[in-house]
């Protein structure tokens, strides 16, 4: 039995730990980046539209929904994209909220926001989808709303 317990204890002297070592290192590596990108990372949240129509000026006036308006504000950054007939990549413009129903001097409908475009807008009847910027927040903010909504809808 003293003969198998030198074995044993000389196989564990002689072992090397480098493997062990350099994967736990990589392992830490990828936890510190997979947490700093958790904590610092910029997640832009946008609000949604595919209804719209344009003015005689070349402004669009754009569709949300009641639940989204409140989110909408004058000088957020907005995004437009539609599709050009014959071409594979659609077109993708930006845009500034200049009106939105908020203010009672603009005449708007109550789910209705005007965006001015820097480029040549769509036509009338053409597919685009309008994103307008509403928040930017990190990785963890994000799960910890999710977080706090589900547990605020916990059943009675």
């Amino acid at each position: 039995m003293s003969i198998s317990f030198s074995r044993s204890t000389r196989s564990l002297n002689s072992d090397s730990y480098y493997v062990s070592l350099v994967a736990l290192i990589i392992a830490a590596i990828v936890l510190a980046a997979w947490s700093a990108w958790f904590l610092f990372a910029q997640i832009t949240l946008y609000e949604t539209s595919r209804e719209y129509t344009i003015t005689r000026e070349g402004a669009v006036l754009a569709k949300f929904s009641t639940e989204q308006m409140p989110r909408l504000r004058p000088g957020q950054s907005a995004r437009v994209s539609y599709q050009i007939p014959k071409v594979d990549t659609p077109r993708i413009l930006t845009a500034i909220v200049m009106d939105t129903p908020s203010r009672p001097q603009n005449r708007l409908a109550a789910d209705t926001a005007r965006l001015e475009i820097q480029g040549q807008a769509p036509k009338e009847g053409q597919i685009a989808e309008i994103q307008i910027e509403v928040e930017r927040l990190t990785p963890m903010a994000l799960v910890l709303r999710i977080g706090q909504r589900f547990m605020n809808q916990a059943p009675k």
